[in-house]
């Protein structure tokens, strides 16, 4: 069945794809920032491709891998938690990504004014009551 959670070599073929596609769209991200790191462009894209040639040839290089390493990539790959948790790390990172971004825009829409953020006001809040 295609619903049916992928087993064995075809699942260790999604998780490993995944983790390539993951570096190689943080290459992505990166290389469109306005001030991209190329060399953190070029690590993730050779990480990506790496972990890519490692799918492509993974029948070949599970003969020479020791049995209990496959085994365990084998369990790895075939449980749901490890691979939501690979997504949980994705969504996470893109979440960063985003703040780290818009950390430099305003909160606000003119420049002389200013945004307290609620944490500040309610711990000034409990300090005015502490000195009553």
């Amino acid at each position: 069945m295609p619903d049916d959670t992928p087993t064995g070599d075809k699942a260790v073929y999604v998780f490993i794809e995944m983790i390539a596609l993951g570096f190689v769209l943080y290459a992505i991200v990166e290389a469109f920032k306005d001030h991209p790191s190329w060399a953190k462009v070029g690590i993730a894209l050779v990480l990506g491709l790496l972990f890519f040639w490692v799918d492509v040839n993974w029948t070949k290089l599970k003969v020479k891998i020791r049995l209990t390493w496959v085994r365990r990539i084998d369990n790895i790959a075939s449980d749901y938690r490890y691979r939501y948790g690979l997504a949980l790390l994705l969504v996470c990172d893109i979440r960063v990504q985003i703040a780290a971004n818009s950390a430099s825009m305003p909160l606000c829409r003119h420049p002389h004014q200013t945004q307290e953020p609620a944490l500040f006001k309610i711990s000034r809040w409990i300090e005015r009551l502490g000195q009553s």
